[in-house]
């Protein structure tokens, strides 16, 4: 491993101080202090710290214990990253399906307990009593009656009968107005 550090070429030497461990390097530049923590483990008593004579860089050369462990270490860290990724994102929809689930609407739907058809009848704007077989779709007629006014004179009359929804109705029911 290979420390280089940029340092004013025309600084003494004797104001540097470099002390190497095992698992940290430390650097002491005219009593400003940089520690770094090392990515493998290095052998400290082979390690040699020298200054560029053109720039005046400090390089300091450390040998692994074990050359291959900077490559393990990665990817295990990377692994460990990913995987902590996924749990966050199964926790946050997790958390959303919960959300999703403590609505009264939804609560109602799942449920099941609570139907709304028949309580009100078509002719009067609700939805009516369908068949299980039903698919959503009905026959519509319109029926032209001739109603007699006082006057004499005849007046027309719409009305639209649903073909299977003759038994929420009554005889006379007149369709909601339309707005």
């Amino acid at each position: 491993m290979v420390l280089d550090i940029a340092v004013q070429k025309h600084l003494s030497s004797t104001l540097i101080d470099v002390d190497v461990h095992p698992d940290y390097v430390s650097v002491v530049v005219k009593s400003k202090v940089l520690r770094l923590v090392l990515p493998a483990e290095v052998q400290a008593e082979d390690a040699v710290a020298s200054r560029s004579r053109t720039t005046g860089h400090l390089v300091v050369t450390m040998k692994k214990v074990d050359p291959n462990e900077n490559m393990v270490a990665l990817r295990a860290a990377r692994k460990a990253a990913e995987k902590k990724v996924e749990e966050e994102r199964r926790r946050k929809e997790e958390e959303k399906k919960n959300r999703e689930n403590g609505k009264l609407g939804a609560q109602v739907l799942l449920s099941g307990s609570v139907k709304i058809e028949g309580l009100v009848s078509r002719s009067k704007g609700g939805v009516g009593v369908k068949d299980k077989e039903d698919i959503g779709m009905a026959e519509v007629k319109t029926v032209v009656k001739k109603i007699e006014e006082e006057e004499g004179q005849a007046k027309e009359k719409r009305i639209n009968m649903v073909a299977d929804d003759s038994s929420d109705e009554e005889e006379g029911d007149e369709p909601p107005p339309i707005f």
